[in-house]
């Protein structure tokens, strides 16, 4: 009767661990697609290539430099062209003024 009540026990225990890998994997599966962002999703769904301000964060960062030392440097006037040009930009609609 022991050797018996020890057979199933062990039986038990290996289902039962054989059913909580399978859980787990199950649940390693559905965390990784929830945790990510609504765009994140969106773009999984849609397949699109990556947007400018996705490439300037993965952009490394010693290239990034000579652009912030020149910035350091602008002129009252210089600075004061560049800002004109960001606000007509946004009026016009980008660089080329893209008509929607």
């Amino acid at each position: 009767m022991k050797k018996l009540m020890t057979a199933l026990l062990g039986l038990s225990l290996m289902t039962g661990l054989a059913t909580l890998s399978v859980a787990k994997d199950d649940a390693k599966t559905d965390d990784t697609s929830k945790a990510k962002s609504k765009k994140a999703k969106k773009q999984e769904e849609k397949k699109s290539s990556t947007t400018n301000k996705q490439k300037a964060r993965k952009k490394n960062f010693l290239m990034t430099l000579g652009k912030a030392k020149g910035k350091q440097k602008r002129s009252l006037v210089e600075t004061k062209k560049v800002l004109k040009g960001h606000i007509d930009r946004k009026k016009r609609g980008g660089r080329r003024g893209n008509q929607g």
